[in-house]
């Protein structure tokens, strides 16, 4: 038998092995993206290496160019779309300034996790909500700040496993781009919690459309009603959940949902005036860790309708693991998001 032959015999176990596994990630660098051959019968899957792959349905062998991040599925070539801006925003259960964790392993949980995907080349954005009881592999450390191994587990734990700074942020920066098959990110920004009445109050309140009807603190609100933040009941209302109510992070999620384009769109409308968006991050420093120029990136906000934007929630199924609740990707519709968002169809090779 010879290599080619082989080769293609190991694929097709792998292909039987894994049937189930679509979207199957294969990470060679932080610019790579996943390389997927369809299965002819199962619909999809197959990957590959950075050398090549061997086509299951004509014994081909792709060329260098598959590897550098075309895709292939359902009959249609994808290519990465490499013009696109990735930032991560994150929300931090902490109430205290941004400072290292003494210990380096109690970083605080990420609460909420946004990405935030612009378009340039025709001012499109787009923002993806990720639920904090995701399910995925993340890094896990012990309390001398050692790497011990990865697990399956929330997403929102992730943060934790570092100094609550910047080894806290890339670590959750890594395990994103991971959930999303490797996508490059630009940037992150985290603001610990504590820090919401400080950029409420500096930009001036934010406005919300209320999705259904709650209490939180003092304050009651009817489904339907537009209300302007201030403050406390910004705290309130993006930070406070039931815990006692199964699934109550996915009612927190859909009100940080409601706010986070209108904050933007704040943010926005200050950079036209430096003296003003240099009010904002003052307010905001001592709770933020970022490895952006927040002066810059809110001037970049400007050139994109952030209140326009549209949300796009990962879908999945919450369930009751053995201790936590526990959010399931669909793992296909996440790969299909996945290719609708980051990429564009391309010539086949």
């Amino acid at each position: 038998m010879n290599g080619r032959k082989i080769v293609g015999a190991l694929m097709a176990v792998i292909l039987v092995a894994g049937a189930a596994l679509i979207g199957y990630k294969l990470y060679t660098g932080s610019k790579d993206v996943p390389v997927v051959i369809e299965d002819a019968q199962n619909g999809t899957l197959g990957v590959t290496d950075s050398v090549g792959t061997v086509d299951q349905n004509t014994g081909n062998e792709y060329s260098e160019k598959w590897a550098e991040g075309t895709v292939r599925y359902k009959g249609k070539a994808y290519r990465y779309n490499s013009q696109l801006k990735i930032y991560l925003f994150m929300g931090i259960d902490k109430m205290e300034k941004a400072l290292p964790d003494p210990a380096g392993n109690k970083g605080g949980q990420a609460d909420a996790i946004f990405l935030i995907v612009e378009d340039p080349s025709n001012k499109d954005v787009k923002i993806i909500a990720v639920n904090r009881n995701t399910m995925t592999t993340i890094e896990v450390y012990d309390n001398e700040g050692n790497f011990v191994g990865k697990e399956i587990s929330q997403i929102c734990l992730q943060h934790g496993y570092g100094d609550g700074t910047r080894n806290s942020c890339q670590r959750t920066v890594t395990a994103v781009s991971n959930l999303f098959y490797g996508i490059p990110i630009d940037g992150y920004l985290a603001m610990n919690m504590g820090g919401i009445p400080q950029l409420n109050e500096a930009l001036g309140g934010v406005e919300v459309k209320i999705a259904e009807e709650c209490t939180l603190g003092d304050t009651e609100y009817r489904a339907g009603d537009t209300v302007v933040l201030d403050g406390d009941m910004a705290m309130d209302y993006l930070h406070v959940r039931d815990k006692t109510v199964f699934d109550s992070a996915t009612g927190r999620l859909e009100r940080q949902i409601s706010y986070i384009p209108s904050m933007l769109d704040k943010m926005s409308q200050k950079a036209s005036d430096a003296g003003e968006l240099a009010l904002v991050y003052k307010a905001l420093e001592d709770y933020i860790v970022t490895n952006l120029d927040f002066m810059e990136y809110a001037e970049e906000l400007a050139e994109y309708g952030m209140s326009d934007a549209e949300i796009i929630r990962l879908k999945g199924d919450m369930t009751m693991g053995e201790k936590y609740e526990e959010y399931k990707l669909d793992e296909t519709a996440l790969y299909e998001m996945v290719l609708d968002i980051f990429y564009k169809e391309a010539d086949e090779p």
